[in-house]
């Protein structure tokens, strides 16, 4: 692991509260310009530094538009009876 990339790690670990496994993992997204880090864990729909957004892979998905919450489709959420 990068120096840069451990510093950023223990920073994202005291912003905002994450583990220090799921700090390093969001710091390593960060500078080769990942937008969305798809995770198994919690955090779903948080957002580091203004540009890495983290989705939960199997969290349900939701359309925020004026119609109120519409299920989304993904190929990588199974779909739940």
């Amino acid at each position: 692991m990068a120096v840069e990339i451990h510093e950023t790690g223990l920073e994202l670990d005291g912003c905002y509260g994450l583990s220090i496994l799921d700090a390093m993992i969001d710091a390593s997204g960060l500078p080769v310009d990942c937008d969305t880090l798809w995770s198994e864990e919690t955090h779903d729909s948080m957002v580091i530094r203004d540009r890495l957004r983290v989705a939960a892979r199997f969290a349900p998905a939701y359309d925020h538009g004026s119609a109120g919450l519409v299920p989304l489709k993904s190929p990588f959420r199974p779909e739940r009876p």
